[in-house]
């Protein structure tokens, strides 16, 4: 049962933080929600895994540290998985459903444009292969990095596109064709709530 209070509270203590910083007049930071669209596979030593399209939703809480960095952690369900045909064999699915935990370092060539990337921690709450549960399988924790591009709006509108790499395999005991998530997404988000004042200005005037 503890495994399900571990991302919240992980989520909780980086949200505390933004907001000790504001304490202290030295960020900005806000609270927003986010959904996307994304391109998943597994890439496999010898195997054809194919992409399915996938999505992900969540919430995110960015806060501003300096003019041109931002810090955001993030809190998101993420679906995902892969397709195999083999010749002479019948297809097969897999399915995953994870929580996941990124955060991302955010630099600002505008007051607008940024590039992103960081560390994505992730929990596996459910698998399935060809329609049946599989979460027995698959590696319950894994670990990966992502870079990307994004827009951040004053109108509160962000938008992201972004690169996944899975760094630890995927299934349980496999030591042949040690399967990882690649994964393309884009993102749409909206900051609800705003904290302090400061933007993103790379020129005072």
């Amino acid at each position: 049962m503890r495994t399900y209070f571990t991302v919240p509270l992980l989520f909780s203590a980086l949200i505390s933080v933004p907001m000790a910083s504001h304490a202290q007049g030295l960020s900005r930071s806000g609270i927003g929600i986010k959904a996307g669209a994304q391109w998943c596979r597994l890439a496999a030593d010898g195997v054809p895994y194919t992409a399915i399209p996938g999505g992900v939703l969540g919430a995110y809480a960015p806060f501003l540290v300096r003019a041109r960095l931002e810090i955001q952690p993030e809190l998101v369900a993420s679906y995902q998985g892969s397709d195999l045909q083999i010749p002479e064999a019948a297809p097969a699915t897999a399915r995953m459903l994870y929580v996941q935990l990124p955060v991302a370092v955010k630099v600002f060539l505008s007051n607008t444009f940024n590039l992103q990337a960081g560390p994505q921690a992730a929990w596996c709450a459910a698998a399935w292969s060809n329609g049946e549960s599989a979460k027995d399988l698959v590696r319950p924790f894994e670990v990966g990095l992502f870079g990307g591009l994004g827009l951040d709006m004053r109108t509160g509108w962000d938008l992201c596109a972004r690169y996944y790499y899975g760094m630890k395999p995927v299934l349980i005991g496999d030591h042949g064709t040690n399967p990882r998530h690649r994964i393309i997404q884009v993102g749409l988000g909206y900051r609800m709530m705003h904290t302090g004042g400061r933007k993103h200005r790379l020129h005072r005037r």
